[in-house]
């Protein structure tokens, strides 16, 4: 997947949030992997094209704060400089989860939440993440809920126009 809108909404929530970098993850549930959609570095300028895919199963500083986001449903902050595929990123380095969810089509169903990526930031000017930048990067992470559902759902009309 390739968004332009995914690009701009990474470049945007680096600025709102006054950070170095961003980055939006798509989950991969087949390969348990992350999928780079959008990567912001101002400092060295690496880009999504530059990132592999992360392997959640290896024992990773990185991939293990994902898990943790993942199964808390919640952030993560690490406080050390760590390796994301070949970019090494600077503390405080926060990692939100993006969950999907949609309200119950019937009165009898529960509500449908499903991990889809992680929005990954890091080198906060000032030096720490506050309540407010949690509040607004959950915020955020909703909507990049939406960009990659959306995208996700383009990608399978794509496939199935293929295979017609």
């Amino acid at each position: 997947m390739r968004s332009a809108i995914l690009n701009r909404f990474v470049q945007k929530v680096a600025q709102i949030i006054q950070t170095e970098g961003a980055a939006c993850f798509s989950l991969g549930v087949a390969d348990n992997r992350l999928h780079p959609q959008a990567v912001v570095s101002r400092r060295d300028g690496f880009t999504r094209d530059a990132m592999g895919h992360v392997d959640l199963d290896a024992e990773r500083t990185f991939s293990r704060a994902v898990l943790d986001a993942l199964s808390s449903k919640g952030p993560v902050v690490l406080t050390e400089a760590t390796r994301i595929d070949e970019l090494i990123v600077q503390p405080p380095i926060l990692v939100m989860p993006i969950i999907w969810e949609r309200e119950p089509l019937e009165s009898e169903e529960e509500p449908v939440q499903r991990p889809v990526g992680v929005l990954t930031l890091w080198e906060k000017r000032g030096g720490r993440y506050d309540e407010d930048d949690y509040k607004l990067v959950e915020t955020l992470s909703n909507q990049a809920a939406a960009l990659l559902v959306e995208e996700q759902l383009e990608e399978f009309d794509d496939i199935q126009a293929a295979f017609s």
